[in-house]
């Protein structure tokens, strides 16, 4: 995974004085259909990830599959507080928060790590949504080692009536799958403690991926529906289902290449957020992020696009009608994909990692042909 982020090593790193972008997409507020903007700042990179040492890039595993929390970033280099403030304030007044209530903050990181975003640009930006009266809910996201009861009590300080929700990325309730296919920063001990934590001080919203590298369609079912129901059982308030989707450098990316990965079918993450939706609120994720990704959770050609637009209206509504009611001839080759046998995972692994090994370029870098201009 090391060799697969040396690749994406910039030619010009990201301008710290701009943000990625900005995007308006459905959301859903105490049960009413309302719009929410998600806005994007460019960060140094997330420290799992990404960072310097004495000046010097130093890139690291962090999660398997996860790009965005290092591309378009200035990689590693520090941004200053009036850069962050300037990023955010720009893109901010693009918006009408009258009809979209729900804003997501997402610095590619982690919003309460004072090593990617320093306590001072956070606090001003909690000090502007907090003075905003059209804002109902701010949205962040963090690794629980960077969230103390000190941070989220400034923050609920800050922030006055506008509700907090804090992200957490849990991925996988099963510990063989976070150490061997995520490459989590930290313990499901960890996760039970810091939920109690923020639950203490506003809601916490946990995401949950849908087959992450190396799983068979059966296992990432199975996986993603006990990753529900341990997360509601923990007492997070929301799930959000995220479909592994593929960026160019990330280890399902590499193993797309060579045919030992597939982006799970829609009909899976259908049956993950029909299970978890009687435990509790869930949303579908997965299609928005920034940079964009070329390949997403999908069926075939004639009933993707549907079942996509569906997904948009549930994460609005929260209505399962058309969701339930839809059906495909390739439902077919979803279930006979789900009875299909495979050799135990630690098996596949070891064979797959053997093959991307002996595909490695001259240089040693690169597991198999990966071309920058793709």
């Amino acid at each position: 995974m090391q060799s697969i982020r040396e690749y994406t090593r910039p030619l010009n790193p990201g301008r710290p004085d701009a943000a990625k972008t900005s995007e308006l997409w459905e959301g859903n507020l105490n049960g009413q259909p309302t719009k929410r903007v998600i806005i994007y700042l460019r960060s140094s990179g997330c420290t799992w990830a990404v960072g310097r040492r004495r000046g010097v890039l130093r890139f690291h595993p962090g999660c398997l599959d996860c790009e965005h929390s290092v591309a378009d970033t200035t990689y590693g280099v520090p941004i200053s507080t009036k850069h962050y403030i300037g990023q955010f304030t720009a893109e901010y007044e693009k918006q009408n928060f009258e009809d979209s209530p729900i804003l997501c903050l997402y610095n590619e990181g982690n919003f309460f790590n004072e090593a990617e975003l320093p306590a001072d640009a956070r606090q001003e930006m909690l000090r502007i949504v907090g003075s905003d009266k059209r804002i109902k809910r701010l949205v962040l996201e963090s690794l629980p080692e960077h969230i103390s009861d000190r941070v989220l009590e400034d923050a609920r300080k800050l922030l006055g009536p506008v509700e907090l929700e804090v992200g957490i990325g849990l991925e996988s309730a099963d510990p063989k799958v976070r150490a061997l296919c995520v490459n989590k920063s930290y313990s499901l001990v960890m996760f039970k403690a810091v939920a109690q934590r923020v639950r203490r001080h506003c809601r916490l919203l946990a995401y949950v991926l849908v087959k992450p590298s190396f799983l068979t369609e059966k296992e990432a079912l199975e996986d993603s529906i006990n990753a529900v129901k341990f997360a509601f059982a923990t007492g997070v308030d929301a799930v959000s289902i995220e479909p592994v989707s593929l960026g160019k450098y990330t280890m399902s990316s590499v193993l797309n290449r060579v045919g030992l990965y597939r982006p799970t079918w829609l009909w899976t993450v259908l049956e993950v957020a029909k299970a978890g939706s009687v435990l509790g609120e869930v949303r579908i994720g997965g299609y928005q992020f920034a940079p964009s990704y070329a390949q997403h959770a999908r069926n075939c050609e004639s009933c993707t696009p549907r079942i996509k637009q569906h997904i948009r209206h549930f994460n609005s509504t929260y209505e399962f009608t058309d969701l339930l009611a839809e059906n495909c001839a390739c439902i077919s080759e979803w279930r006979e994909e789900l009875g299909r046998k495979y050799p135990p995972l630690e098996e596949r692994i070891a064979s797959a990692l053997a093959l991307l090994r002996g595909a490695q370029n001259p240089r040693g870098l690169v597991p198999i042909t990966l071309d920058r201009t793709q």
